[in-house]
């Protein structure tokens, strides 16, 4: 496992930090396409872009449902 082997090697502040930002930042940038849509006036297209978001949430959690994936908590 790359992850793993690679933090143990080579251990930086730095990157962890970069990585642990950027998959904060995951959240707030599926959120800015439908508001920036709305603020810029294209109501109809925030809710495609919306509707869009929520099918694909919706997929893959019903996904997860049926075909449950073990993290690895359970392989280390």
């Amino acid at each position: 496992q790359v992850s793993y082997e690679w933090i143990r090697r080579a251990p930086s502040v730095f990157w962890s930090g970069i990585l642990h930002l950027a998959y904060a930042l995951y959240f707030p940038i599926v959120a800015a396409g439908p508001i920036l849509l709305v603020a810029r006036g294209e109501r109809d297209r925030a809710h495609r872009v919306l509707l869009s978001i929520m099918l694909a949430y919706v997929t893959c959690y019903v996904v997860f449902i049926l075909w449950p994936v073990g993290g690895p908590n359970y392989a280390f």
